[in-house]
């Protein structure tokens, strides 16, 4: 008889691959957020309504868009995005959604990408002034 952990260790990289991935990803656009205001309440505010806005543009594009117009406009869902690349990390098939698995996954590092230049740029404008 085997332990829990031995006998599952091969989903135990992908739990850390996808936990690093929606952690970089909500972590920095937390940073981002933040960085326009000093108040902490404003900046979970602004992180919620990102998320939420984002959600509702990428199902609005996935609805009332056809072809690659409806399939790159539904990455600005950031939860969809996110699920998605952890279902493709995990091996799930996805049927109905309009990309696969390693188109988000790739966006959701250019994404991150942008907002840590982004949040480096921010942060040495204000540190110098």
């Amino acid at each position: 008889q085997g332990t829990c952990l031995a006998d599952n260790w091969h989903v135990v990289p992908r739990f850390l691959v996808a936990g690093a991935s929606v952690e970089r990803e909500l972590t920095t656009l937390a940073m981002f957020t933040a960085s326009f205001t000093a108040r902490r309440a404003h900046a979970a505010v602004a992180q919620l309504a990102v998320i939420g806005v984002t959600t509702a543009l990428g199902g609005i594009a996935e609805d009332n868009f056809s072809g690659r117009v409806s399939d790159v406009l539904s990455l600005v869902a950031l939860p969809h995005v996110l699920t998605d690349t952890i279902h493709w990390i995990f091996g799930d098939t996805l049927a109905g959604r309009p990309l696969s698995g390693p188109a988000d996954a790739a966006w959701l590092a250019v994404l991150t990408a942008v907002l840590a230049a982004g949040l480096l740029r921010r942060t040495t404008r204000r540190v110098r002034t």
